[in-house]
């Protein structure tokens, strides 16, 4: 539930691409490595299983030459949820979903897609049990959003998964719904459907204060900005918040680890820091 790291402290640190080891030089996916020449195709139905990696090796080594969008962190029960999403004016980019659920220690996505088509699918997760942790990589290659190839691995411990070698899965074993995955991470970065939150208090602890947000849907997501440091608004939020109850907020705030805080109008809005459009009195 929202609050929760302060019941019980929550370090969720965010994962790397799985199964991407070695980055190139580059700038707006232009390198001069020897796979150069695939990432540049123009058609994202002839890549290879080469091409992809290849080319998303070069996204993530030009995420800070690229735009970038970050959502809240939401809350559903036990579960919370960050997306981020790179891209560039071309249709390449890549949709990163972080989730913190209560069945694993972590789980991270990445989504890439070339000329707004998706070729890959990455998944990185650390699973607990009673035998210990159990590390999985996982990606999967798509043309026209149908899969051609799917290889996982698998081991006890990071070391161990580093050194293993992917192993070839049968493709029909894929049931997952793409398009859809990225229609709910298009909803989290624009807070619509299920995310799409207002106002609901400021809650105040001795030690930290937190806008409180909740879903106009009954089995919507909520979400907890922390106030770090406050302004005007936040003075006007505190003093009247039953005018601001049930709409929309616009403000600024970051994303560190998986806790969103508060950044005061005025203040410097780094690459990392996102905003949110609505009701600003």
């Amino acid at each position: 539930m929202a609050l929760s790291r302060y019941v019980k402290p929550i370090i969720f640190p965010l994962v790397i691409a799985a199964g991407i080891t070695q980055l190139y030089s580059c700038q707006n996916f232009k390198s001069d490595h020897p796979q150069a020449q695939l990432v540049g195709q123009a058609s994202a139905t002839n890549m290879t299983v080469e091409s992809v990696i290849a080319f998303a090796e070069d996204i993530e080594h030009s995420k800070d030459n690229l735009k970038k969008l970050s959502s809240l962190v939401y809350e559903r029960g036990p579960e919370k949820l960050f997306v981020e999403h790179y891209f560039n004016d071309h249709g390449d980019q890549v949709y990163i979903e972080n989730v913190q659920p209560e069945s694993m220690e972590r789980n991270s996505r990445r989504f890439y897609l070339k000329n707004d088509s998706l070729v890959l699918v990455t998944e990185n997760k650390i699973e607990n049990s009673a035998a210990g942790k159990a590390y999985t990589e996982s990606r999967t290659y798509l043309r026209n959003y149908t899969v051609f190839k799917r290889e996982v691995k698998r081991a006890s411990n990071l070391t161990a998964l580093t050194g293993t070698a992917f192993q070839e899965q049968d493709i029909k074993q894929v049931t997952a719904d793409y398009k859809k995955d990225i229609e709910h991470l298009q909803d989290a970065l624009a807070r619509r459907g299920d995310f799409d939150l207002v106002f609901d208090k400021i809650a105040s602890y001795p030690d930290a204060s937190f806008i409180i947000l909740k879903s106009k849907s009954p089995n919507g997501y909520a979400a907890s900005i922390e106030l770090v440091s406050k302004d005007a608004f936040i003075d006007s939020l505190q003093q009247d918040p039953m005018h601001f109850k049930e709409n929309k907020l616009n403000f600024n705030w970051k994303v560190e680890g998986m806790d969103a805080i508060y950044v005061p109008s005025g203040s410097p809005v780094s690459s990392s820091s996102t905003s949110a459009s609505g009701l600003n009195r």
